[in-house]
């Protein structure tokens, strides 16, 4: 398949971390959420992945750790949450 665009891909399905010059902070590692205009367009993966990215805590998101390690920690972070 031959995409319109080379980056299309990439910026269509992968939200992009916040800049420097943006109201949040870059060590942060929140992404930036899309502004949409309807409720289908929250459902968007982009959308949605920052959304959930940005809703986690700084210890989680700014880990540098294995993914073991961060899949253990997401693991118990949203355990805690459903108790």
């Amino acid at each position: 398949m031959v995409w319109p665009h080379s980056t299309w891909p990439t910026t269509v399905f992968w939200p992009r971390l916040c800049a420097v010059d943006d109201l949040q902070s870059a060590d942060t590692m929140k992404l930036m959420v899309q502004r949409t205009k309807t409720v289908i367009g929250t459902r968007a993966f982009a959308v949605a992945v920052a959304t959930v990215w940005n809703s986690l805590p700084a210890d989680i998101r700014t880990s540098t750790c294995t993914v073991q390690t961060f899949a253990q920690k997401l693991t118990t972070f949203y355990a805690s949450q459903h108790i």
